[in-house]
């Protein structure tokens, strides 16, 4: 993994301490797995080629650009619902709903 290093300050001055290169991919990777579940991001094939080259890993393979292409280039986590399936779900629980007072 490429190696980054984040200025602190200490006795006043600006020193340059190196942060592990692993700890700074998780790091980074919590907070984009926290930006998508909360909505504000959404992963894309750059993303992925991103993380993939700070943490040294081998390009997507065919199969990898085969899925991020069904998929239409972008994912949504499985935490969030376009209005569309939300109307779906909800309306599929009426009807349950319904079905289960008749039968009572």
């Amino acid at each position: 993994m490429k190696k980054c290093q984040k200025k602190t300050s200490k006795g006043g001055g600006n020193d340059v301490d190196a942060i592990s290169p692993v700890d700074d991919f998780k790091k980074r990777a919590d907070a984009y797995g926290v930006g998508v579940r909360a909505g504000a991001i959404t992963p894309q094939p750059t993303d992925e080629k991103h993380f993939r080259e700070m943490s040294e890993l081998p390009e997507m393979s065919k199969e990898v650009q085969s899925a991020w292409d069904s998929d239409g280039k972008v994912r949504r986590p499985i935490t969030l619902q376009s209005g569309v399936e939300f109307s779906s779900e909800a309306a599929q629980s009426i009807e349950d709903n319904k079905e289960g007072d008749d039968n009572g």
